[in-house]
């Protein structure tokens, strides 16, 4: 049977809206076909602030109208270990997300067939340079190690209500900003500031041509402004 989910998406201590979540039809049965099935699959390693850190590898399923899929007869996996479902098309496991590392994530149909999608992790990102403030005065510069030619890389500066966003090369180990570039953050806050490197992998051509699958790391430290 067809089920209906309903999250209330908050940010700040206020309710934005109320989303509706629908269970694919193709949830009561069995796929063997994988062209109907959109996957996104990730690799998520974030190290906070506070030094403490969390990983999560996660595959989630959806049909065409973007209603979400328990497979039935059906698992996924990676790198040939079971992963668990969650909830909302959500296939998981929290182990430790490894740097420079190969990760396949596998989805196995009703009738015994196999589709993968693979990425390469970028390389470990463990350190992060700012300074402890900001004075708007001059040039803004950060660094960090680990350099990564392969991956996409941005930085984000959250502030209380808003915030900035401005697109590095990971290849170059640092950025200098110029005070203009967070001109919409007001002074007198601290910022929450974010460093993601982003890795794209490939997608077996069976699913859905909207299927993805990445890697995310992130490293987060204060500043002052």
């Amino acid at each position: 049977m067809k089920t209906y989910r309903m999250i209330r998406c908050m940010l700040s201590g206020i309710v934005f809206a109320a989303c509706q979540l629908v269970e694919s039809p193709l949830s009561d049965v069995p796929i063997s076909e994988p062209s109907v099935i959109r996957v996104l699959a990730e690799a998520d390693r974030d190290i906070q602030s506070s030094n403490s850190s969390s990983s999560l590898l996660r595959v989630t399923l959806y049909d065409k109208h973007d209603e979400f899929i328990e497979l039935k007869d059906g698992h996924v996996s990676v790198n040939g270990q079971p992963m668990s479902y969650h909830m909302l098309g959500q296939y998981e496991r929290t182990d430790n997300v490894k740097p420079d590392f190969d990760y396949t994530f596998t989805v196995s149909l009703s009738d015994g067939s196999e589709y993968s999608c693979r990425v390469h992790t970028p390389k470990d990102l463990h350190q992060l340079n700012l300074p402890a403030t900001y004075d708007r005065k001059s040039p803004l510069t950060i660094t960090w190690a680990d350099a990564d030619p392969l991956a996409e890389g941005s930085l984000t500066f959250y502030g209380d209500t808003t915030w900035a966003t401005v697109y590095v090369s990971p290849a170059q180990g640092s950025v200098t900003l110029q005070p203009s570039a967070l001109s919409n953050l007001h002074s007198g806050q601290t910022l929450h500031v974010t460093l993601e490197y982003k890795r794209r992998g490939a997608v077996d051509s069976g699913f859905m041509s909207t299927s993805t699958v990445g890697a995310w790391f992130r490293i987060s430290r204060t500043m002052g402004i």
